[in-house]
């Protein structure tokens, strides 16, 4: 079920359509004429270069001094030619792609008497129109981004490249992190044409459509900012890509037509791709288990209750053999396919249960570090859920700057004492151990000079202050004091030193959504607003439901980067500073759905009527903070990525 590399769509998309158009009416390719247009009831689509609806008519492209269109009757379903003599080709919108009227009373002539298109052929012919376009969106984001970061790297301000400024860093990140998005949602609709039921790959196109439709406009204008004044004249070349962005956007309907379509009628979160004969055993296997077993945890994933009855889940799913899907047997894993992690995901998402644990980040950083003893004694009670572990890195000076920070470890015997303030630690008063970063070695560079230590937080020397957050209901994240607590040394993971490796090591995976099944919990929400949405539909705006299926929107574009990065991986991609990529997209995701539920809960919300609406919302707030915040992910992918210059 993974998803295929992204291939280069050809550069004439009419052609394309014409002859996949005329192959299901029955039809061979030589049928095809050299300029086509496709009218449909959501109105005039290209299936060249470019078709637009004017009060002229039909505007389509022109090859010489003549053109025919192709219509079809979506009442009647017939296929049909109409012919014209057109001439004097006009300039629309888009630059790139001339354009021609048609005049309304052309002549309209069968074909063969007219052949039909059934219905599944007409929506498998309109998900691959829809693709299409989607695809030449990335494809014209992909080119602004370019121009805008060559410029960048060139233009002089202040005695420096003006790509050395955060400001503009961060403008060409969020760029860059919109075309990623866009293009998991656009590969996963091209293989859904061919694989899913037209149905289901008409909604993946849906997706794909509206998502790049926003991006590219964003991404487009984007590069008219960087370029400044020089942006705004006729002469740059920024302009171009906005424009051909908008004409594109606007063929088979902009993203409103798209969002309409799947307002009306939701495909959900299916597995999307076919399953292997042992994937979709795996994928039964687990829905049958939910249905015997289902579970008691309530709607809520963010409330103290829910983490504290997170223990009992996690071991649960490992006890139902649905957990540390990946790990070696000998620590407790199933060593199966990372496949099976996205299936979990998927099936917990579908049935609306709670997501699975978020703990594989942790597990990452103690398998690549630690020695064979630390990896014998402390991986199979984190992965069967037996002792629970928080991450102690963050203090009070030391958040986005990690390597400032100031806790200690002093060698006494065989033991380590620590000393120092820890802060953001989630659910560390539930937590038996602790994966503490301290400083080891004053002499050095401050990020030589870290080491990493499994610290057991029931002792003496450690006290726990939580932290309400501010949805008023949840502790998850507290402060810890250390006062000559100890750690043995054989307790110290990775060698002296070793600590900021093995930091990066937790927070570039701590970063992938694949990593914490973060989509799942998205979907979870999404899937009760919607029912919120069907006990009252009389009660819901047409605002208010733009913004739910926009939240479906982005949701689903996460489940199909998750699926895209795990692809990857399969095929031996290695993503490091991609993470910062997955996590911005996380982070819009995860906000994205919180409006959804602020605006469904809208003052009943605000004044207490319904806290688990507004909870939903505030809690999101934390998502561009936590595991690195928003901004420090941008100068990572404007820098390590993009390649744009530091100052």
């Amino acid at each position: 079920m993974h998803l295929p590399a992204a291939h280069a769509i050809p550069a004439y998309i009419g052609p394309v359509l014409a002859q996949d158009l005329l192959r299901r009416a029955g039809h061979d390719g030589d049928d095809v004429m050299r300029s086509v247009a496709v009218a449909l009831d959501l109105g005039c689509i290209a299936v060249t270069n470019s078709a637009t609806l004017s009060d002229a008519g039909l505007a389509i492209d022109v090859a010489g001094s003549s053109a025919a269109a192709l219509l079809l009757s979506t009442g009647r379903r017939e296929f049909i030619v109409a012919e014209a003599a057109l001439s004097g080709a006009t300039g629309g919108v888009d630059l790139t792609r001339p354009v021609a009227a048609l005049p309304t009373g052309a002549a309209i002539n069968d074909i063969d008497g007219g052949a039909t298109l059934n219905t599944d052929d007409l929506t498998a012919w309109t998900a691959l129109a829809v693709t299409l376009t989607a695809a030449d969106l990335v494809g014209v984001m992909e080119g602004a981004l370019d121009l805008s970061c060559e410029y960048a790297k060139q233009r002089h301000q202040f005695g420096s490249p003006i790509g050395s400024y955060q400001a503009v860093q961060h403008l060409l990140a969020e760029a860059k992190t919109l075309i990623e998005g866009a293009a998991s949602a656009m590969i996963y609709a091209a293989r859904a044409v061919d694989a899913l039921a037209p149905t289901e790959a008409r909604g993946a196109a849906a997706v794909a459509k509206a998502y790049a439709s926003r991006a590219a406009q964003t991404v487009c204008e984007t590069t008219i900012q960087v370029h400044g004044g020089i942006g705004n004249t006729w002469e740059c070349m920024a302009h171009v890509f906005l424009r051909r962005a908008l004409l594109s956007t606007e063929l088979f309907g902009g993203d409103g037509p798209q969002l309409a379509l799947l307002a009306h009628q939701r495909w959900g979160a299916t597995n999307g791709l076919h399953d292997s004969p042992d994937e979709a055993a795996f994928r039964q296997r687990i829905r049958n288990w939910w249905t015997d077993n289902g579970t008691s945890l309530k709607r809520s994933h963010s409330d103290d209750s829910y983490w504290t009855a997170l223990g009992d889940w996690h071991r649960t799913l490992y006890e139902a053999g649905f957990f540390a899907l990946t790990w070696p047997k000998k620590y407790g894993g199933r060593e199966l396919s990372p496949v099976c992690e996205v299936i979990v995901d998927e099936e917990l998402a579908r049935a609306g249960a709670p997501p699975k644990p978020s703990l594989g980040y942790l597990i990452q950083g103690i398998s690549h570090h630690g020695d064979q003893d630390v990896k014998d004694r402390f991986l199979p009670g984190l992965i069967n859920g037996r002792e629970r572990w928080c991450q102690g890195f963050s203090e009070p000076d030391a958040g986005s700057d990690l390597a400032s920070l100031r806790t200690t470890a002093v060698l006494d015997g065989d033991e380590y004492v620590i000393n120092g303030h820890k802060i953001w630690t989630s659910y560390s008063d539930v937590a038996n151990w602790c994966i503490l970063l301290a400083r080891t070695n004053q002499d050095v560079p401050k990020h030589k000079g870290l080491s990493a230590f499994a610290v057991p937080m029931n002792q003496p020397g450690i006290e726990q202050r939580p932290l309400r957050m501010i949805n008023g209901i949840t502790t998850e994240f507290g402060q810890v004091s250390f006062e000559n607590a100890r750690a043995s040394a054989a307790n110290m993971i990775g060698a002296p030193g070793e600590g900021w490796a093995l930091a990066m090591t937790i927070v570039s995976h701590e970063r992938e959504p694949a990593e914490l099944g973060f989509f799942a919990r998205y979907a979870k929400t999404v899937a009760e607003l919607e029912g919120i949405a069907r006990q009252n539909p009389s009660g819901v705006s047409a605002n208010h439901r733009e913004q739910l299926t926009w939240a479906y929107v982005q949701s689903e574009m996460l489940r199909l980067h998750t699926a895209r990065r795990l692809s990857e991986r399969l095929a031996g991609v290695t993503h490091g500073p991609d993470g910062s990529i997955d996590k911005l997209l996380m982070t819009w995701v995860e906000q994205s759905v919180g409006h959804a539920a602020l605006a469904f809960g809208g003052a009943q919300a605000i004044a207490g009527g319904n806290a688990e609406l507004l909870d939903s919302y505030l809690y999101s707030r934390s998502q561009s903070v936590m595991g690195g915040t928003s901004q420090i992910q941008k100068n990572i992918i404007a820098t390590r990525i993009l390649g744009l210059p530091i100052k």
